[in-house]
């Protein structure tokens, strides 16, 4: 969703429900988060201009790494 993600584990098409776990981080977030990093290393030029631009790469490239996993690289 926009402001949650919710994740849970299925064997054999069964879901195990002791896996299921919500975030409070959403694609808003990653969205946010991508433009953050964005306009550190390029100049960009309007907000909503910006926003479909680090939605377009978030939805096209789908690549970011869960807590966790290590930190985003700079």
């Amino acid at each position: 969703g926009a402001t949650a993600t919710q994740v849970c584990c299925m064997i054999d098409g069964y879901l195990v429900v002791r896996s299921i776990r919500k975030e409070l981080f959403g694609g808003t977030d990653l969205t946010e988060a991508l433009l953050h990093r964005l306009s550190k290393r390029f100049d960009l030029g309007s907000v909503a201009n910006d926003w479909m631009v680090a939605q377009e790469i978030k939805e096209t490239l789908g690549c970011c790494k869960l807590p966790g996993g290590g930190p985003l690289p700079e």
